[in-house]
């Protein structure tokens, strides 16, 4: 079948990383123009934070590289906001869309946090565990692991929650999930940024388990154990 493609979607934020303490990538949900036209773009930060300069990277451009005048300062949250941002066809991005980034910090004892678990779902879906950053700190997920905890209080066959960067800011949430796109099926008013998807998710029991979240040192931020009787008795599903 023959037909003209139309693109009526205009390019998206989906998230923003820290290089080094002068600069920042964030990666759009489509190929910008080519290139970024700079006279035509603008890019502000919240604080003192001027830009030096800002490029598109090849080859895809989906990715654009901002450059500061003055060094980001940890535990610091920045917020970009842009205007002339757009795709190869001219679709521009809204205005009022706000981009979180910083230099991540460290986890500490109580930052990430169990919110909820699903440990029993309905047939033909999947386990999540939902975590909170209770802290007022970025926390970046590629340095926090998941797995069950023993009855020594230590953590067992801990995996890595993402093996790419994905900064978790103060008070958002994220799930974790073996099939990213069968939990947001299941719900379908969550965020698909702040879902994640991890195969190797560690197996929560039916009936009970515990669970615990770590640091790449070994510190655990959080444990939780777990039993059925968690289950409102008149919920069938």
């Amino acid at each position: 079948v023959q037909g003209n493609i139309t693109d009526l979607a205009a390019p998206l934020p989906i998230r923003s990383i820290a290089i080094d303490n002068h600069t920042a990538v964030t990666f759009f949900s489509e190929p910008l123009s080519n290139p970024v036209l700079i006279p035509n773009v603008h890019l502000a930060t919240s604080s003192n934070l001027p830009i030096a300069s800002i490029e598109s990277e090849p080859p895809f451009f989906r990715n654009v590289r901002i450059t500061f005048a003055n060094e980001m300062q940890s535990d610091s949250v920045y917020i970009l906001t842009a205007r002339g941002i757009k795709d190869c066809v001219g679709n521009e991005m809204p205005e009022n869309v706000a981009i979180p980034f910083g230099i991540p910090a460290i986890p500490l004892k109580g930052d990430i946090i169990f919110n909820e678990l699903l440990f029993n779902p309905r047939p033909g879906k999947y386990d999540f565990a939902e975590l909170y950053n209770r802290s007022k700190r970025i926390i970046d997920m590629r340095d926090m692991l998941i797995g069950t905890l023993s009855n020594t209080g230590t953590i067992i066959d801990p995996i890595q929650i993402t093996a790419s960067s994905f900064y978790l800011f103060p008070d958002e949430y994220l799930a974790i999930t073996s099939d990213a796109n069968n939990l947001i099926e299941e719900y379908p008013l969550s965020d698909p940024k702040q879902v994640l998807e991890n195969k190797d998710l560690p197996s929560m029991p039916d009936d009970k388990g515990a669970i615990a979240l770590s640091t790449r040192s070994g510190l655990i931020t959080d444990a939780i154990t777990y039993d059925d009787s968690w289950h409102f008795p008149l919920l069938n599903n």
